[in-house]
């Protein structure tokens, strides 16, 4: 038989010292690590991507789940100067009055506070709407909390009083 067409032809089997071929993994210690020649290896890396295809293709086509319904926002009230207390009072009626009419989910709930590079004090709100449609149909109650905030906030380092982006919660534990 001609040694190029037995199986295995061509491959040389390293000499591996015992503690050296399963170094990080528990049980007998048998020497793995074979050298290939290029027309071997060839064959062995398509049969490789072959069998490796259907995960890479289930990643893929894996669409990302639908996005709800939900929209959480982070909220930027500029507060005119000297209207710090008169607007936490507002502010301590809105999500009472959000949460009694059902439009926001319990968390995430944040309220912050703080000051600008002037000195200027702002707050910030962290919230989710059940739906991203509460705020545009937002009923009459709603909407004199919000007209009472807009007056007692101002535009400020080109910016307007309150502005209130959508946002989305990351899970970086994925």
């Amino acid at each position: 038989m001609n040694p190029q067409t037995q199986p295995g032809a061509g491959c040389e089997e390293m000499q591996v010292r015992p503690s050296e071929s399963r170094r990080f993994l528990s049980g007998p210690r048998i020497p793995l690590i074979f050298v290939f020649s290029q027309r071997e290896i060839l064959p062995l890396l398509f049969v490789l991507l072959l069998l490796a295809a259907p995960a890479f293709a289930q990643e893929k086509s894996a669409a990302p789940a639908p996005k709800d319904e939900t929209e959480t926002v982070i909220t930027t009230f500029r507060v005119i100067q000297g209207k710090e207390a008169e607007f936490a009072k507002v502010l301590a009626k809105a999500w009472p009055t959000y949460h009694k009419l059902g439009m926001v989910l319990d968390q995430p709930h944040l309220i912050l506070r703080g000051e600008d590079a002037p000195g200027k004090t702002y707050f910030v709100e962290i919230l989710t709407w059940k739906s991203g449609d509460e705020p545009d149909n937002a009923p009459p109650e709603v909407s004199a909390i919000w007209k009472q905030m807009e007056a007692l906030c101002e535009p400020r380092g080109g910016h307007r009083g309150i502005e209130f982006p959508e946002v989305w919660v990351v899970n970086l534990k994925e």
